[in-house]
């Protein structure tokens, strides 16, 4: 897992220090309907390090996984997830798009801690703590504004060719609503 110590505290660091998968019952319950299923694609929507879709790809490698992540940094930070997991290409591909319920271009706001990305600012000071390289919080506080390409879920897969969904997971901080009504045709 790519480790990211200027945030305060990011996913892979809160689970192997604090030892707590807080999204373990939620994992199990995936990977036990995905064992029951004939499941061929599966959509990672806001895929941020790509946590989700690895661990479903450790269980489930005949499934070939999409993960979107619309932020740049952030986007670079899931290649070099599977990029330390060696993970196969033609079953984990990734795409530096965000989804709406229109195509454009639309501000997001990124504090320091990329977990918390949205299309609205955050006013959790928590999630705005700049840290320095070895992880130390600065006393800084940290938000920027990011234009990334977002697209509706039924345009791309129809463009992309993306067949046999078994399964999406959206988590996108808040814009679940506008991703819903953006896939609205989409065939499994």
């Amino acid at each position: 897992m790519f480790f990211n110590f200027t945030e305060t505290m990011c996913r892979a660091e809160a689970e192997l220090v604090m030892g707590e998968d807080y999204e373990k019952e939620g994992m199990d319950f995936i990977n036990r309907y995905l064992d029951k299923r004939e499941c061929k694609t599966v959509l990672d929507i806001g895929a941020n390090v790509g946590m989700f879709s690895l661990d479903l790809l450790c269980n489930h490698k005949n499934i070939v996984y999409h993960a979107f992540e619309p932020i740049p940094t952030t986007f670079a930070r899931l290649n070099d997830t599977a990029k330390l997991n060696d993970v196969d290409p033609n079953h984990y591909i990734t795409h530096n798009i965000g989804f709406s319920n229109k195509k454009g271009s639309f501000d997001f706001y990124l504090p320091a801690q990329s977990t918390a990305a949205s299309l609205q600012p955050v006013n959790d000071e928590f999630y705005m703590r700049h840290s320095d390289e070895m992880g130390e919080y600065t006393g800084e506080t940290d938000i920027h504004k990011v234009v990334c390409s977002v697209d509706t879920v039924d345009s791309f897969v129809e463009e992309h060719d993306i067949r046999d969904i078994g399964f999406i997971k959206i988590d996108v901080e808040g814009n679940e609503k506008f991703v819903l009504e953006g896939m609205g045709g989409i065939k499994t």
